[in-house]
């Protein structure tokens, strides 16, 4: 089944500067949408990525 999740973290962005993500994803468990959170902060061109929360939501 599939759940909503909520993740916040800090990453790099090209500038140098530390700036604060957060993405709300859906997806069939914790560990899946933490590592696509991950992978899409890298996509869009930070770096150095740190997922601090991932909270489960009701959708």
């Amino acid at each position: 089944m599939r759940k909503t999740f909520q993740i916040d973290g800090y990453a790099v962005n090209k500038r140098g500067n530390t700036v604060g993500i957060h993405y709300t994803l859906t997806s069939a468990d914790l560990d899946t949408a933490k590592s696509t959170a991950q992978l899409l902060a890298q996509q869009g061109g930070y770096q150095h990525v740190r997922i601090t929360r991932v909270q489960e939501v009701a959708a």
